[in-house]
């Protein structure tokens, strides 16, 4: 961090940023300023701690020189699958879970796929308060059966959410870090799934939940579910940390003095720690136990294989990790340096970081993160009045956004990151725990056509930006929108009141046609969306057929706040790519306009007089104006409206 002090003397006047930080979490419109001028502070005006300028500082980014990031990574385009609700491909293994029940809540499995989650809300409903206890049969060879899907659209990489031994639907609350779900099917299916991606050229990034266990664990084992080899159990044999302190489990976790529901314990510490005061989620500690657990810290090779160390073996390729940074650096340095460097297992790894993720994209811990803040800047260029929800307040309020306060912000968040890192992110529009993007577009929208054109424009947007498009499964084919069937149905959100909730509602089935249960419509549009599905697969083979579109420079073209234009270019100014300059610019008007680009600060590589090619269009080449842009005028699913001329 610096500021610019200027002296005369006794007297100082300061040149610092145009905005005050004192934490990572912060509002993207208002950090990396160009500077003013301030006078010192009267009586001390020399002093840099001042508290009218003390947080306004300029800050470099600085990591590691020798900091890289996985080839494939900033390739890729990845596609979030929860496997519950993406495919059921083998319904054998439905009631496969050995317990009838989910802490206490009875499990629910729904006969039809097509239909919504339960509703824990809805105080009419027969599962009021019945939360993540019920199932549709979604699993492993449900995802293997889709991979020719998932391959038509270009996916490279695909990130599962947990797919670990839970009692669960969601999975974050493990039961036994070695063993697949049994409702998802075995170890050996996991690998056979591997294999089969690998063979299209497709990578499996798992959800690493590290900062905490089920309480119906084999390892703290609150209600003697299990026995000492991990199978289940109906008594209590002490194996467990909660049943009794001698457990070789006992110091993953911290017991507290008091009676409480660990009574098997005979040393008075019957009490723990857990995530946010969730019970059913008791906190893991960070000691030389469990870092050999998880990543052999200790590189000694023990057998069992350590978490990490097993699933790539059998088949894995990067992580993504839960509540990253409610995990100390020391733990992911001390990770780094024995995956990645010890070992040599160099998948991406990617951290849950809401906010500013700098701190741990060093080079010396983790390698990108879920690109959060991206999807607060896209949404926001794309609606018309500001947004909030359950995860969306305070400074994490959606603003909505012109398009050279769209561009600000784009630029503020490449300058926090390290390039290796800025070129990896999962640059998301929602996942598990946001609110749908189509949802949140279509509750700003006159209607649902305006809302899908929208997501056409995200997509653009996505694929033509560097960092991965990481797409939730669904999005494609227009999961989110209200007008499907009403609010919390179809992943649309919904009130309950003081905020508009999004879980379990953005966890609906994907809506597959040869499944059971009817697929609605609205206004003569059916879901699946099949016009929006195109848009997402012409975006995702011309990503992967170019690679300035994946890994070259971004330059900004044009903000036009009143046409309400946006344009950026692609380049490779090294030659090696071809071609050199990829042009994209987005119309959020309601009306056609034509636009001049200034290609001076790209000239090099986009020089006057080159010939276009519309990849959207069926490769029409074009000299003085062709559609290339996405505008909100047309619901056709290809780009028009802003010409380009040159």
């Amino acid at each position: 961090y610096y500021k610019f002090r200027l002296q005369d003397g006794s007297d100082c006047d300061w040149y610092v940023d145009n905005y005050a930080h004192d934490s990572y979490d912060h509002e993207d419109r208002y950090e990396n300023g160009t500077g003013m001028m301030v006078e010192g502070a009267n009586g001390n005006p020399c002093s840099d701690s001042a508290a009218e300028y003390v947080n306004n500082s300029f800050d470099i980014t600085v990591y590691d020189s020798s900091f890289t990031t996985p080839a494939w990574a900033q390739n890729a385009v990845i596609y979030q699958i929860m496997p519950d609700r993406f495919r059921n491909g083998d319904p054998s293994n439905d009631s496969a879970w050995p317990y009838g029940d989910v802490y206490g809540t009875a499990i629910h499995l729904h006969p039809t796929w097509n239909e919504p989650p339960d509703d824990p809300r809805d105080s009419g409903s027969p599962y009021y308060e019945h939360w993540s206890a019920d199932f549709f049969g979604g699993d492993l060879q449900g995802i293997m059966d889709e991979l020719d899907y998932l391959q038509s659209l270009g996916v490279t990489a695909i990130y599962l959410n947990p797919i670990f031994s839970s009692p669960s639907n969601h999975g974050y609350d493990t039961s036994d870090y070695l063993k697949i779900s049994p409702r998802y099917g075995d170890n050996a299916l996991f690998a056979a799934l591997a294999d089969e991606a690998e063979s299209r050229g497709i990578k499996i990034i798992l959800d690493g939940v590290f900062n905490h266990t089920g309480s119906d664990s084999i390892y703290f084992d609150r209600y003697s579910h299990w026995d000492a080899g991990g199978n289940p159990g109906t008594s209590a044999d002490g194996s467990g940390a909660c049943e009794h302190q001698t457990s070789i489990y006992d110091t993953f976790y911290t017991f507290n003095a008091g009676s409480g529901p660990c009574s098997g314990r005979t040393d008075g510490y019957q009490q723990y720690d857990s995530w946010w005061g969730y019970d059913t989620l008791p906190l893991l500690n960070e000691n030389t136990a469990i870092k050999d657990f998880i990543f052999d810290y200790s590189n000694d090779d023990a057998s069992p294989a350590a978490v990490i160390q097993y699933w790539y073996a059998q088949g894995a390729d990067g992580w993504r990790f839960d509540v990253a940074d409610e995990i100390s650096h020391t733990f992911w340095q001390d990770f780094r340096t024995q995956v990645k460097g010890n070992d040599s297992l160099n998948g991406p790894l990617y951290s849950e970081v809401w906010y500013e993720a700098r701190p741990w994209l060093y080079g010396d811990q983790l390698d990108a993160t879920m690109n959060y803040r991206y999807r607060k800047a896209v949404l926001g260029f794309l609606i018309d009045s500001d947004w909030t929800d359950n995860d969306n307040q305070a400074d994490r309020t959606i603003w909505a956004l012109t398009p050279a306060e769209f561009d600000y912000v784009l630029n503020s968040i490449r300058e926090d990151y390290p390039a290796p890192a800025w070129y990896a992110m999962m640059n998301l529009m929602d996942s598990h725990d946001t609110n749908r993007a189509l949802f949140v577009l279509r509750e700003r929208s006159t209607d649902l056509n305006a809302a899908i054109r929208k997501m056409q424009m995200i997509a653009a947007l996505q694929f033509t930006f560097p960092g991965a498009p990481t797409i939730y499964y669904g999005d494609e084919v227009g999961l989110g929108a209200v007008d499907w069937g009403g609010y919390g149905l179809w992943g649309a959100g919904k009130d309950d009141g003081s905020d508009i909730q999004d879980d379990p509602y953005n966890r609906h089935t994907y809506p597959w046609e040869n499944e059971s249960g009817a697929l609605p419509a609205s206004g003569g549009i059916n879901l699946p969306v099949t016009d929006l599905r195109a848009v997402y697969r012409v975006l995702g083979h011309t990503r992967g057929n170019y690679d300035v579109l994946r890994t070259g420079d971004v330059t900004t073209l044009l903000t036009d706040n009143a046409s309400r234009i946006y344009a950026y270019a692609r380049t490779d100014g090294s030659g090696t790519q071809s071609p050199t300059c990829a042009l994209a610019i987005f119309n959020r008007d309601t009306a056609s306009h034509s636009v001049t680009l200034d290609l001076s600060a790209v000239s090099g590589v986009c020089p006057n007089g080159l010939t276009l090619y519309d990849v959207l269009n069926n490769g029409a080449s074009c000299y003085h104006q062709c559609f290339i842009a996405y505008s909100e005028q047309y619901s056709r699913p290809g780009f028009g409206g802003a010409g380009a001329r040159f």
